[in-house]
């Protein structure tokens, strides 16, 4: 009993009624835009030709139209972006767009920016604000450590572009995700020129009256976060995506224990703060029967059975109300209140994105995880 005793308070504070105690929450949904574009070279390509599979059909995204051929092609529109603003500000939702870019700077022409470039167009922009996911490959280079930091400076302007308050300042926030091999080829390996371009972003910011960023660097394990965070000059820890499969089929009942392990993992591992990465799904089953050219996990003719059952409906409002509760929490380490959310758009990958889909065009997911998030 003592050891499930952390387990047992946060899901008594999850039931606790939230009237009169409970602060808003910063919840920032994860998107991978591989659906909007549909040339063979394209990521959106690969995506089509994996949800095309009728076992999997359920998971496109309703801009998402079959072919009589039995095809899948993707058909976005401003209209149909803006029903995604719709349902996303109705559950009270940001997005954090993982920025993709050329030359070490992020580039909003790209296939896989056009979710950004429909959002950033669109009439009703401002409903649903919006942080950028940095790959350390959008951050400069070595050679050219001010262009990349002055471009992501400026978005950071815009009217929409998703701000923290804390201590009376306003922030705009920035997630950096860290991948060895970009701080190789771009900065020769030197974090200490990775340090140099985010002071410069930082300073070009407060320049433009944006503020000072607030910095969430996401990395695993926590430890390696912690110690990025530090030599970046970062203010939070988070991660990608939280939790362990086991190899096998496996519950949502079973799986999620391990998503709370890592919020705990994170917040003791940091001398300063912490953000919550809850999931929505963890079923990779379309993924590995169809794998895109980029994917390197999954062999031809590979069983797939290290998956997990999606979670009910009730299950994923209780996922989110324990992380709620958890953020509550002195030991979250979290005065930002910062939960980010894998995902709205990793469709394929995560089995069950909470953007409205052909398998739940209602959106039923948003609805539930809306009640908790929308709670006061």
């Amino acid at each position: 009993m003592r050891a499930n005793l952390p387990a047992l308070i946060l899901l008594l504070l999850a039931l606790v009624p939230t009237a009169g105690r409970a602060d808003p929450v910063n919840a920032c949904a994860i998107r991978w835009d591989a659906w909007y574009s549909n040339a063979p070279g394209d990521p959106g390509h690969d995506t089509a030709v994996t949800l095309a599979d009728p076992k999997f059909r359920d998971l496109a995204p309703l801009h998402g139209e079959f072919e009589a051929d039995g095809g899948l092609v993707w058909r976005p529109s401003p209209a149909r972006f803006d029903a995604e603003i719709e349902a996303a500000r109705r559950a009270g939702l940001c997005w954090a767009y993982l920025a993709y870019g050329s030359g070490g700077a992020v580039d909003l022409s790209l296939p896989m920016m056009r979710g950004l470039a429909f959002h950033r167009a669109s009439a009703i922009k401002d409903l649903v604000p919006y942080a950028l996911i940095a790959t350390t490959s959008t951050l400069g280079s070595a050679r050219d450590l001010t262009t990349a930091a002055g471009l992501i400076a400026g978005l950071m302007r815009e009217s929409n572009y998703k701000t923290v308050d804390l201590a009376g300042a306003r922030r705009p926030l920035l997630f950096v995700f860290y991948d060895k091999q970009d701080v190789a080829r771009l900065f020769g390996g030197d974090l200490g020129l990775v340090r140099q371009a985010l002071d410069n972003l930082r300073g070009f910011a407060r320049a433009n009256g944006s503020g000072d960023p607030y910095v969430v660097v996401l990395a695993s394990p926590a430890a390696l976060a912690e110690t990025l965070r530090e030599t970046l000059g970062a203010e939070a820890i988070s991660e990608y995506v939280s939790g362990r499969r086991t190899g096998q089929p496996e519950s949502w009942a079973a799986f999620a224990p391990s998503m709370e392990q890592d919020w705990r993992a994170y917040a003791a591992a940091t001398k300063a703060q912490a953000a919550p990465l809850v999931r929505s799904g963890a079923d990779l089953r379309a993924r590995c029967a169809h794998p895109p050219r980029w994917e390197r996990r999954f062999q031809t003719g590979a069983s797939c059975d290290n998956y997990v059952e999606n979670p009910s409906l009730d299950q994923l409002k209780a996922e989110f109300a324990r992380a709620r509760a958890f953020i509550a929490t002195p030991e979250a380490r979290d005065p930002a209140r910062l939960m980010l959310i894998y995902s709205w758009s990793e469709c394929d990958e995560s089995g069950n994105c909470l953007m409205p889909t052909h398998g739940d065009p209602a959106g039923e997911k948003l609805q539930a995880v809306g009640e908790v998030l929308r709670a006061q």
